[in-house]
């Protein structure tokens, strides 16, 4: 179960303009209540959340609220979240693992060379997601982005230095205007 307690209380604000919220810790027990390793969050909404991290996937259901609804999937390292509305929320992580959860069936697929490690995921339509993380490519390890069309994942290739270390996180403001981060500057 979880619970979240915000605590307003009524001092003015911060110079900043921030009021002064308080937060109690909160566990998101899994599979009868056990401890997992979680590393991302993503929301549509305050009723429908997810979070992923190692062999878990939970999603906070608008139909059910308050109750997790979860899958466990053995062997999957969850890294990243990130959805098109409640509709198609993507998943990526470790062995060039990706999920995708379109609210009624979870479909799973292996994408690049099975060894990739996926660590950042965005996109501003079905047709049109991205992935970044890493590949070892003659025992060097370089960054990756791989862009979904809706079809087929795609590799994408840049005329710029080649990227050492691995892209951790993505962000866009449309398919034509997308940045990645990482490793090695």
């Amino acid at each position: 179960g979880y619970s979240v307690t915000a605590t307003f209380d009524g001092t003015p604000p911060n110079t900043d303009g921030c009021a002064n919220v308080s937060f109690q810790a909160a566990s998101l027990g899994v599979s009868g209540g056990s401890a997992g390793v979680y590393r991302a969050v993503w929301a549509s909404s305050d009723q429908d959340v997810r979070v992923v991290g190692d062999n878990r996937y939970v999603r906070f259901d608008s139909a059910r609220p308050g109750q997790p609804f979860s899958d466990t999937m053995p062997g999957l390292d969850l890294r990243a979240v990130y959805g098109i509305g409640a509709s198609y929320v993507w998943m990526a992580g470790s062995q060039g693992q990706v999920a995708l959860d379109d609210g009624s069936e979870f479909t799973q697929d292996t994408i690049g060379n099975g060894d990739d490690q996926f660590y950042g995921a965005w996109g501003d339509s079905f047709s049109d997601f991205f992935v970044v993380g890493s590949r070892f490519s003659f025992s060097t390890q370089v960054g990756l982005v791989v862009q979904y069309d809706g079809d087929v994942w795609n590799d994408l290739e840049f005329s710029a230095a080649p990227r050492t270390g691995p892209l951790r996180a993505i962000w866009g403001t449309d398919g034509g205007n997308v940045f990645a981060v990482g490793d090695g500057g």
